[in-house]
């Protein structure tokens, strides 16, 4: 296996190949200007863990070998091809796609991607096997660059399904005989559905009213309210206790990190929102640049019974409801509908048992 970290100053990208798959991005981490001086002298780990005073805290399972470093605007999926290809004979290459899968709700009919030789050999061969079936008979294909060759071409299936979950796996060949594949999982899920945030659950604002919510709330970084003083984002509200949520045992949320606190002290124990450590979504990626400070959060580190109400005005009809959620262990999560003693502590509920779940890990949003 094959990896490789690439820092521009604004954002950390992660690649990952093998000797038969050409590289694809794995992931994205927005940081910007990052500097490290190692001083007259400092110590560098590989394949393990380190901690502010401690080394070599967690090894990894298996081997390692052959760490290059490059240095001066190599930022870039093809660069990262470019050394792959030179360790491997300089295969076929998956040069981009859309959906690429470095977001989530990339909703769309329509797949795309580009294949190319590194070294201007003519591709002979290419096949889309999508969620296991072989769809390449229902490509377009366009040649790009010098007319009559076919070093590089772009290619595109019409007839995705919307709101599911896809694996596509493309096989390449060139002239001199060269194979290599190349995987993308991506989702079809449109930004514009129904969507509510795990950490939206139902707040008070005064510490007696229940069952305060906000249908259309901001992401914010900071605590917002509209004209009349009432609050636009659900970021530091309070919740009740066996109301709003319940929290079981474990540990209490803090307001230094958590989105939903209140400013309560470590003692009180509150659902916990801590910052989501996945690829953010384009709503907090736009509502960053408004505020640079605004990441993605989750509910995390449950405990057995623990739940949180949601309130919203659902627009009339019926769903199809799926969870993006992700467990270190076995679990098992519930929907239910309060069917009554809404804003109390005798609420009834009836359980909505799905037919489909959409997993994910390593978080839940």
């Amino acid at each position: 296996m094959y990896f490789a970290v690439v820092y521009d100053s604004t954002n950390y990208y992660i690649y990952y190949a093998t000797p038969s798959s050409s590289p694809i991005q794995i992931g994205k981490v927005a940081v910007a200007n990052q500097t490290y001086s190692m001083g007259a002298s400092g110590t560098l780990v590989f394949g393990n863990r380190r901690t502010a005073t401690t080394y070599n805290t967690r090894g990894l399972n298996g081997w390692e070998n052959d760490f290059r470093f490059y240095s001066g605007g190599y930022g870039n999926l093809a660069f990262v091809q470019s050394i792959w290809g030179s360790a491997i004979g300089n295969p076929p290459v998956l040069t981009s796609s859309y959906p690429d899968g470095t977001l989530l709700l990339q909703g769309t009919n329509k797949f795309t991607f580009t294949a190319s030789s590194p070294v201007g050999l003519n591709l002979t061969n290419v096949t889309l096997l999508l969620n296991s079936v072989n769809v390449s008979s229902q490509l377009t294909v366009v040649t790009n660059g010098t007319s009559g060759t076919s070093s590089n071409l772009s290619f595109s299936y019409p007839n995705l399904l919307p709101n599911q979950g896809n694996i596509a796996v493309i096989t390449m060949q060139d002239a001199a005989g060269s194979i290599s594949s190349a995987s993308v999982t991506f989702d079809t899920y449109a930004a514009t559905n129904f969507i509510f945030e795990a950490e939206e659950f139902d707040a008070t604002t005064n510490g007696v009213t229940p069952q305060y919510f906000i249908d259309n709330p901001l992401y914010t970084a900071t605590a917002t309210f509209d004209i009349n003083g009432n609050p636009t984002s659900y970021y530091q509200l309070d919740s009740i206790e066996a109301i709003d949520t319940h929290k079981g045992s474990g540990n209490p949320a803090t307001s230094a990190t958590d989105y939903r606190t209140a400013g309560n002290t470590t003692s009180i124990f509150k659902t916990q929102t801590p910052a989501s450590g996945d690829v953010n979504r384009q709503k907090f990626i736009d509502a960053a640049v408004g505020d640079p400070l605004v990441v993605d959060h989750i509910v995390g580190n449950w405990a057995t019974a623990e739940w949180q109400n949601y309130t919203k005005t659902f627009p009339a009809g019926k769903y199809n409801v799926y969870g993006r959620l992700s467990s270190s262990a076995a679990a098992t999560i519930t929907l239910v509908q309060v069917t009554g003693g809404q804003g109390t502590t005798s609420q009834t509920t009836t359980t909505r048992r799905p037919k489909r779940w959409a997993s994910s890990s390593p978080t839940a949003a």
